[in-house]
């Protein structure tokens, strides 16, 4: 054989084997890139569904601390069934009529109808009576006060109202310096001076 035939043997045997190298390389970058794809087309579901929990917990909490900071303070008005407050009390409903007991100045031993206010979420509220009188009263001592015909309480207390059929007693509820509610309590009897009070 020549030389020149054994050099272009050899330079063929060389191409080719440079053509399959490159071949190999491609074929290997071919199924790197599909493993790829692969790999990013089975991860994308679960890392959407972990972002979307992620989202939600996010947005969830938020409304929770929304809702905690709008809570709307209230008031539980509680009146007793005697005069006396050592007997039961009873939670005024709204709009619904409730019934006390008999009551009249001469024979009562204390200054009227006790009333609690519970505070709810709320930094205080303002008590104004019309037609009537509001008293604390000591059961201990047994001493009498009569109040102002408006009154501040920032905490739960009981209050004794001296009332007639037309008193009104209204309870304003401050929260961060503004109004949140108004609610009145109204009196009625009937003929055999039973007393009823009615929340609206």
């Amino acid at each position: 054989m020549k030389n020149k035939d054994i050099f272009k043997e050899l330079y063929s045997k060389k191409i080719n084997k440079k053509q399959n190298y490159q071949n190999i390389i491609s074929q290997i970058e071919k199924g790197n890139k599909v493993s790829m794809n692969r790999m990013l087309k089975y991860a994308v579901i679960p890392l959407c569904l972990v972002l979307s929990i992620y989202i939600g917990i996010v947005i969830s909490d938020k409304e929770t601390f929304k809702s905690k900071e709008n809570i709307v303070g209230n008031i539980r008005v509680y009146a007793y069934q005697t005069i006396e407050e050592t007997s039961e009390k009873r939670e005024l409903k709204e709009n619904i009529k409730l019934e006390l007991s008999k009551y009249n100045k001469a024979m009562s031993s204390v200054p009227g109808y006790p009333i609690f206010f519970k505070l709810e979420n709320i930094d205080y509220i303002n008590i104004v009576i019309e037609n009537g009188d509001i008293y604390d009263y000591d059961r201990t001592t047994g001493k009498v006060t009569k109040l102002e015909e408006i009154q501040q309480l920032n905490t739960d207390k009981t209050l004794y109202f001296n009332v007639d059929e037309n008193t009104k007693i209204k309870m304003i509820g401050i929260k961060k310096k503004e109004t949140v509610f108004e609610k009145n309590i109204t009196f009625s009897k009937d003929s055999e001076f039973n007393y009823y009070a009615l929340l609206k």
